[in-house]
Parts: C-alpha cells; sequence; structure tokens
C-alpha cells in the first residue's frame, strides 16, 4: 500500500514516501515532483519507486519501477503548498501492492481524531542519513482549523482549511513526520485491515518536534482529481480475461465472540474484558494503569466498569470511574477472537498530586 520514492535532483537524493492508488500510480507530494523555487517537474526518468515491501532495500520482497509520467495537481502553489499539494507518478511496471481507499468526504477529519502517520522518513531530524530501510509509524491526533491557523502562522506559513488540515501527537508529543515522510499518509480506521488515507504529508517545523503540528493535503480536497486521473490511465487489460463465476458473498460477522479476552497494555498492565454470550456488550472491563501527575507523582491503579455496548466489532465509550476518574475506551474486535484499542484516564485523586493522567495508553488481548 505504501511507496518509497528516490530521485537524483540538485543537491542530494529526493527521498519522498507515497501510496498506491492504482496498479501503475501512486500518490505523492507535488513538492516531490517539482523544484519548488523554480516550479519546473523533476523528469519522470529520475524516479525509481519502490512497493510491495516494508523495507524498501529488501530485493526479495519489493517491487521497483521506473516512472514513465509525473502529474502534479494544476491547482498546486509552490510559493504556499497550498491548493492541492500532490502529484500522481505513473509506474512504468505495474505494482501488486493492494491500493490505498481515499477519503471522500469530511467525516473522518474531525478534530480528536485519532490517526497513524507513516513512512521513510528521517528518524533524526539533523541527520541525512538516518533514512530508515524499514516503514516507520506513529500516532496523531487531527487538529481543529484554529489551531491549525495558530501553528501555521508560527512558522511563517499559510493555512487553508479548505484543502489542508495538521494534527500533532498529543497528548504524549512522541511521534512527527520529519524529511521524506513527505507524500506518505496520514491514516485514520488504521486499525481495521482497510485504513482510510484521510491526509498527504505536506509539511511540518525544519527541526521534526513532535509538539508542533504536522501539516497535510485533505485527501477528500484531491480524491476527485485523482478518482479522474485513475481512470483515465487505466492500464489495458494484459490478456483477455474470463467471465469469473458468481460466488456468494459471504456475510460479515457483525458480533463479537463471547468469552473472557485477557491481554497487556503499552504500561506492561493487565487488561480483562468479559464478552457477553450475545456478542453485543462487555459485561466487564478491568485493567491496571499507570498516572502521571502533575507534581510528578506516579500512581499504580486499577478500574472495573460494567456493561459497555459494542457497535458491531467496534467499542468506542467515555465512562466516569467511582472514584471520579474520566477515561474514554475505544478498540476493535477480528472475527478471530483478539482486539486492540486505546484508552486515556483523567484524575484528580487528592489535592496534593494536582490533576494525573495517562496520556494515550495502547491495549491488546486475545481469546
Amino acid at each position: 500500500m505504501l511507496a518509497f520514492i528516490t530521485a537524483p535532483v540538485a543537491g542530494g537524493d529526493l527521498i519522498c514516501s507515497g501510496t498506491v492508488v492504482s496498479s501503475n500510480l501512486v500518490l505523492t507530494a507535488a513538492h516531490c515532483a517539482e523544484d519548488i523555487s523554480t516550479g519546473i517537474a523533476y523528469p519522470a526518468s529520475a524516479y525509481r519507486v519502490v512497493t510491495g515491501s516494508l523495507d524498501w532495500t529488501n530485493a526479495a520482497t519489493r517491487q521497483v519501477s521506473a516512472v514513465s509520467a509525473v502529474l502534479i495537481d494544476p491547482g498546486f502553489s509552490p510559493s504556499t503548498l497550498d491548493g492541492g499539494d500532490v502529484a500522481l507518478l505513473e509506474l512504468s511496471t505495474l505494482t501488486t501492492a493492494p491500493p490505498v481507499t481515499l477519503a471522500t468526504t469530511s467525516d473522518l477529519l474531525a478534530p480528536g481524531t485519532a490517526d497513524v502517520i507513516a513512512g521513510w522518513g528521517r528518524t533524526n531530524a539533523s541527520d541525512p542519513n538516518s533514512i530508515p530501510a524499514q516503514l516507520q509509524y506513529g500516532y496523531t491526533v487531527t487538529q481543529n482549523d484554529t489551531y491549525c491557523a495558530q501553528q501555521a502562522a508560527a512558522g511563517d506559513a499559510l493555512f487553508d482549511p479548505a484543502d489542508q488540515m495538521c494534527a500533532v501527537d498529543d497528548p504524549t508529543d512522541q511521534d512527527a513526520t520529519c524529511e521524506g515522510d513527505s507524500g506518505g499518509p496520514l491514516l485514520a480506521d488504521y486499525q481495521t485491515s482497510t485504513p482510510i488515507e484521510v491526509g498527504i504529508t505536506s509539511f511540518g517545523s525544519a527541526d521534526c518536534s513532535p509538539t508542533l503540528g504536522d501539516f497535510f493535503t485533505r485527501a477528500d480536497s484531491i480524491a476527485s482529481w485523482v478518482n479522474t486521473q485513475i481512470a483515465a490511465l487505466k492500464p489495458p487489460p494484459t490478456s483477455p480475461t474470463p467471465t469469473p463465476t458468481p460466488t456468494p458473498t459471504p456475510t460479515p460477522r457483525s458480533t463479537v465472540h463471547p468469552g473472557l479476552y485477557r491481554g497487556s497494555t503499552s504500561q506492561h498492565k493487565q487488561i480483562a474484558m468479559t464478552v457477553a454470550p450475545t456478542g453485543k456488550a462487555l459485561t466487564t472491563v478491568r485493567f491496571g494503569f499507570r498516572l502521571t501527575c502533575q507534581h510528578r507523582q506516579h500512581l499504580n491503579h486499577t478500574l472495573t466498569a460494567h456493561g459497555l455496548q459494542l457497535h458491531g466489532l467496534r467499542l468506542k465509550t467515555s465512562v466516569r470511574g467511582r472514584g471520579g476518574e474520566r477515561f474514554a475506551l475505544a478498540g476493535s474486535f477480528t472475527a478471530t477472537g483478539s482486539a486492540q484499542g486505546t484508552f486515556s484516564i483523567t484524575a484528580s485523586p487528592a489535592a496534593r498530586y494536582g490533576t494525573c493522567r495517562t496520556g494515550v495508553v495502547r491495549w491488546h488481548t486475545t481469546l
């Protein structure tokens, strides 16, 4: 689904990331396709694109293709990175990597949405040789337009909410995009087998700080242009395709396997969930967690909740604990008997500690 992109340009090798949108097209950033100081597109013959492998150096799994054409969104403004900072690279050799689904509405862009960033950007902002072989990913949260405008102005940039969005890893301040991640995806619904690309990495702070906003081109604002190009450049079939015999479409499982799910959290605490025989509710959720407080106290607690409703294979709820804790719990179950997700807790157990929080804690369980 993701693509590693490289090309020799003036001043050194260009490194960018991208996503497969069809068997012969890779979506990336427009500033990865042209010199923004001159507005001149880089020649298609300069590019090499690696798909089909999380490790772009792995000759056994990767698919390497030249590029036959570079298409830049006609609305792109090189001076502001506005108007659609996206481009398509037409591959000379078809890839078998699965295409990503682009968001076509703003439903998944709501402030507070948990997302994932991914790419082969630098792991050390000051070291140009820190481009990893293995795909990197991190967690972030979509922000509102007011925050995005303030962050852009602080970096002497412009922000247009019609085709741009921003995100920051709040409250953990651990993950951010960096040079080389440009063109890579911002993914929602990342816990499912079919994540949705809601943004294309455009720019961020010069030092790749996780405390400052990362900016993305909104996928819903460019999806129509991309889909038009996919239809226009669809490769012809290599051989006549026989008419397939229709097969019944299996009915997807809409309830969770009942039973006791056990696992652990990213804080190395235990978590247990009991799914009701109907598969539509959690009769009991019990998990341990560690709070970090304003006055640097670390408190260990256990929280138990009852009767939480499941929505199909998904869980998303906010609950107040007996001690006044406020916690948000989310996750998704698989049809094979496992589950994963996140929770966050805010509490004020005693005045001497001040407000205490867990931050975003990831968890996983199996039946």
